[in-house]
C-alpha cells in the first residue's frame, strides 16, 4: 500500500478561517470599523451625518409638511476581490516525510493550517490598509491590473504651526480648534480618539513652548518630558480627544515598515452616541463562500490539490499526486469587499507638519 497525504476539507478550512480572531490591540482599526456583510455585490452605504434642519411647526388639520434630506445620500462602489494563492510545494510535500507515518498516512493537517493562518494574516493586513486609507479620506489602488479610486468626505485640519518646531508649536491649541468641528456630526471631541504614529508623538512629548502645552509642567516635571499618560489626563480634562500611538503597518517588496498612518498626520475620530462605529470594512459576497446554496460574504480559504478543486476528499494517495508535472496542494484565501464610511465627518484628518 503506498503513502498517503492526508489533510482538512474545505469546509473545515472554511470554519477555521471564520473563527480566526486577530490581537485587538494590533490592528486597531478595527474597533473603529468593524467587518461588515453585506449581501450586495457593491459596498454600498449611507452617509448618515449630514442631516440639515430641524422639525417645522405644523398647522393643526392640515398634512405635515414633507422633509426633504439634502445631505444624505447613497454612495457606492465596485467591491475590490482581494485573493491571492501560496503552493505548498513538491519539495515541502516530500520533505514531510521526515515526520515520519502512521499507518502509511502523513497528515498535512498542520502545514496547511499554517498556510491558511498566514494567507489570513495578509488578507487582514490588507483590511486594515483599506480603514485607514477610507480614514485618511481616500482609497487608491493601482496594482496587479487593478484600479480604484474612491475619495471620503472627512474633516481636514492644518496645525497652525509645524510639530517639529519644538519651540513654536500649540499642540493644544490645535486640539481646541479640532473640537470645535465636530458640533452639527453628532460626533464628540470629549471621548474621542486620536491616532498617530510614534514619531509623530514623539514630537508632541518633546513640545518646549511654555505658553502651550508645555506650560502645563509642574515643578516636578521641569527637567523631563512628558509622558503620554500625563498629556493624556489634560486633554481629557479639558474635553479633547486622547492620543493613541499606533504604530502597526505591513512590510513591502523592499523589506521596509510601511506604517498605516504615516508620518505628518493624525486621524482623529469622534466619539459617537451609544457607542455607534464611524464605518467599516464592508465584506460582499464571493463563489469561493456558500451558506445554504448561496454565494455569501466573509473572508475564504480553500484548496486544490494538482490544480484541481477539492470536492471534500480529505486524502491523496502518492500515485495520484505524482501524475502532475509539479505536484502541489494550494492554499488560496482572500475577502472581497472595501471599506465604507456612515459618518465621514465625525473624522479630522491634522496635517501635522508643513
Amino acid at each position: 500500500m503506498g503513502l498517503t497525504f492526508t489533510f482538512p476539507t474545505n469546509v473545515e478550512l472554511d470554519v477555521v478561517t471564520q473563527e480566526y480572531i486577530i490581537e485587538t490591540d494590533k490592528f486597531i482599526g478595527e474597533q473603529e470599523m468593524p467587518d461588515t456583510e453585506f449581501q450586495t455585490q457593491k459596498v454600498r452605504w449611507d452617509e448618515r451625518d449630514s442631516e440639515r434642519g430641524m422639525t417645522a411647526p405644523h398647522a393643526m388639520d392640515s398634512d405635515p409638511r414633507i422633509d426633504k434630506r439634502p445631505g444624505s445620500k447613497t454612495r457606492e462602489y465596485e467591491a475590490i476581490p482581494f485573493k491571492e494563492s501560496d503552493l505548498i510545494k513538491e519539495s515541502e510535500l516530500l520533505r514531510s516525510r521526515e515526520l515520519g507515518t502512521l499507518g502509511g498516512a502523513i497528515n498535512l493537517d498542520r502545514i496547511v493550517t499554517q498556510t491558511a493562518r498566514a494567507r489570513m494574516d495578509k488578507t487582514k493586513l490588507r483590511a486594515e490598509w483599506c480603514r485607514w486609507q477610507c480614514l485618511g479620506g481616500e482609497l487608491e489602488i493601482n496594482e496587479n491590473g487593478v484600479y480604484v479610486h474612491e475619495t471620503f468626505p472627512v474633516q481636514t485640519y492644518e496645525v497652525a504651526t509645524s510639530w517639529d518646531n519644538r519651540d513654536e508649536a500649540v499642540p493644544l491649541r490645535d486640539a481646541n480648534l479640532v473640537a470645535l468641528k465636530f458640533p452639527g456630526t453628532g460626533a464628540s471631541a470629549e471621548g474621542a480618539k486620536e491616532y498617530l504614529n510614534r514619531k509623530m508623538l514623539n514630537l508632541l512629548l518633546e513640545n518646549a513652548n511654555p505658553t502651550d502645552i508645555a506650560g502645563f509642567r509642574s515643578e516636578n516635571f521641569r527637567t523631563t518630558t512628558y509622558s503620554l499618560e500625563d498629556l493624556n489626563k489634560i486633554l481629557a480634562t479639558r474635553g479633547l480627544p486622547i492620543l493613541v500611538p499606533y504604530d502597526e503597518g505591513w512590510i513591502d517588496k523592499n523589506g521596509v515598515l510601511q506604517r498605516f498612518i504615516p508620518d505628518g498626520i493624525s486621524i482623529v475620530v469622534g466619539k459617537r452616541p451609544a457607542n455607534q462605529k464611524v464605518g467599516g470594512f464592508g465584506m460582499t459576497p464571493s463563489l469561493h463562500r456558500t451558506k445554504n446554496g448561496l454565494p455569501a460574504p466573509g473572508y475564504f480559504n480553500f484548496l486544490e490539490v494538482n490544480g484541481q478543486p477539492n470536492m471534500g476528499s480529505v486524502t491523496v494517495d502518492v500515485a495520484a499526486l505524482g501524475q502532475a508535472a509539479n505536484p502541489n496542494i494550494k492554499n488560496t484565501g482572500g475577502v472581497y469587499g472595501g471599506p465604507f464610511l456612515w459618518y465621514a465627518r465625525s473624522v479630522v484628518v491634522k496635517t501635522l507638519l508643513k
